[in-house]
């Protein structure tokens, strides 16, 4: 067909076959042929194709994704390749004289590719290619497609189906095929495969955030350390109860706020999943929203903020995000009051009294997992108040009766002797157990203190937000985990004499001021040694 003065538009939409409600949109580029009359173009020829990536997958994408596609430059520059192809082709065709439609138009698109395909994809399915296919396809099909399209043809109630009926159940059915093989292909991917080769969404606000958890393409290192992940867990909680703007674009000063408030009013909820990823952690959306939850503590909600203005920081500099503020400006203090309640000083009464430790290294529970729990607790005390993570590097061990430790937090080894209930656990193993994991060594502390019980009531303050106590009363056997052990070392230490330098020594404490919040300048064991000192010299003196 040949047409005077030709001149060709494009425009690319998304498009979502009928019956398909799940957020995906097939790219398709609608191509408007006609000519330039007096600077006025008249269309004259309408067709449609199907966006293609270098793989012959149909391009799948978001509607915030397509609605941002400039930001994403895999996608844009996909289409305007596609764009550019689709103009040559047109060309050619017009030059052939072949009749402009859009499976001729698809195949003169596309045929390059076809032939350079010929050998098949163990992955993809035998296709069909005959005139009764070619009546709803562009090009050869799976035959899991066409069965299905039947299948979908017979199982409809409606009697007689429009062309542009048809069309639809065969685009809708070819459409699921090619969504499964992308979630196929995508489930094969690490989270940091996928940021690493652009397959994430960049206009939504949450599969952006994760990109912190990828690597630093220059270094090869996490941009974040592992306890900054957590920030995921609080941007889904949010997303999945409060449903925010997911838009990239929509990301400001009140989306920040309104997030921030969400967790001084709503609290955390009370789950504990393990192995999800930015990507997978939608798979737990019905327990964030049924769990239960619980008020944060200030120092928790502060440390959120400060993961928080970390990733914002990362998306600046790799200029993911439009959000250009100045991170100091978001201050926790602006959402809490202004008496802050120190949770420093509780340091020192979370700890086990000397009784109470001899109780728990000293009972059979008659279960071998709790004997075990029992065990690593000793270990963590007596082998110079370890802490929780430094149980779990490959620097603890045994030699020549006596333990070493790697300390992680001051990047230094540590090497003490082996002394009481701590003998008997190396006896006992020949050296250091196989250690439970960490999640079933804090539960187990737990069953520990409910069956002794560890009924010692403390008070410490109140540091939940919005809370109107100052102080509050629990058990011991209620707040009992590993991070006793640190504490316990130095009260079982202190209560052998040792000096705070020689406590250190075994600890590898930073100073004496830190020392101070565990232990104070004395201990209760210390005053009542001291009380019964000085009433015994003064009865001595009376008589």
């Amino acid at each position: 067909m040949k047409i005077e003065n030709l001149e060709i538009r494009t425009n690319p939409f998304k498009k979502t076959p009928a019956r398909k409600k799940d957020g995906l949109y097939h790219v398709k580029i609608r191509v408007f042929i006609g000519s330039n009359d007096f600077g006025k173009f008249r269309n004259k020829i309408t067709l449609e194709v199907a966006v293609l990536d270098e793989s012959d997958r149909p391009v799948l994408t978001s509607a915030s994704e397509f609605e941002n596609r400039k930001s994403n430059k895999i996608l844009n520059l996909t289409i305007l390749k596609t764009e550019g192809k689709i103009k040559d082709s047109v060309v050619q065709m017009t030059k052939d004289n072949a009749k402009l439609t859009s499976s001729n138009l698809f195949n003169y698109l596309y045929k390059k590719r076809k032939s350079k395909n010929d050998v098949p994809d163990p992955d993809i399915d035998e296709t069909i290619w005959n005139d009764e296919v070619q009546k709803f396809y562009d090009k050869p099909v799976p035959i899991s497609v066409w069965e299905k399209l039947k299948l979908a043809v017979i199982e409809d109630e409606t009697e007689n189906f429009t062309e542009e009926e048809m069309g639809n159940i065969a685009d809708g059915v070819y459409f699921e095929y090619a969504r499964d093989l992308e979630t196929k292909r995508l489930s094969s991917m690490d989270f940091n495969e996928r940021y690493k080769t652009q397959n994430f969404d960049k206009a939504n606000i949450f599969e952006l955030f994760g990109y912190c958890w990828s690597v630093n393409p220059k270094s090869e290192e996490p941009l974040i350390t592992g306890s900054y992940r957590s920030l995921i867990v609080q941007l889904n909680d949010y997303r999945f109860n409060a449903k925010p703007s997911e838009r990239v674009t929509d990301f400001n000063d009140t989306w920040i706020d309104s997030f921030l408030r969400y967790l001084i009013d709503k609290g955390y909820p009370v789950i504990h999943e393990r192995g999800y990823d930015p990507f997978t952690i939608v798979k737990y959306r019905d327990r964030f929203v049924k769990s239960k939850r619980l008020p944060y503590k200030e120092k928790s909600f502060q440390k959120v903020i400060k993961h928080l203005k970390r990733h914002i920081d990362i998306l600046q500099k790799y200029d993911l995000i439009p959000y250009k503020k100045n991170t100091k400006l978001i201050q926790a203090g602006d959402y809490l009051k202004r008496k802050a309640k120190k949770q420093t000083y509780t340091r020192r009464e979370h700890s086990l009294t000397v009784h109470e430790f001899n109780l728990i290294a000293d009972t059979d529970f008659k279960d071998q997992t709790l004997n075990l729990a029992r065990d690593m607790f000793v270990i963590a005390v007596l082998g110079g108040g370890f802490r929780t993570l430094e149980l779990y590097n490959d620097h603890v061990y045994v030699q020549d009766n006596r333990i070493h430790i790697y300390r992680t937090k001051t990047n230094q080894t540590s090497t003490n002797p082996i002394f009481l209930q701590l003998n008997d656990v190396v006896k006992r193993h020949n050296g250091l157990p196989v250690f439970l994991n960490v999640d079933d060594f804090r539960s187990c502390l737990q069953t520990i203190a409910q069956q002794l019980p560890l009924d010692r009531i403390i008070s410490i303050p109140d540091t939940f937000i919005n809370s109107k106590k100052d102080m509050i009363k629990v058990r011991i056997k209620e707040i009992f985990n590993p991070y006793f052990a640190r504490k316990t070392c130095v009260t079982m230490l202190n209560y052998l004499g040792l000096s705070e330098e020689e406590i250190i020594e075994f600890t590898c404490h930073a100073d004496k001021r830190t020392l101070k919040y565990y232990k104070g300048d004395m201990t209760i064991e210390d005053k009542e040694r001291l009380i019964q000192s000085k009433l015994s010299s003064r009865q001595i003196n009376k008589n």
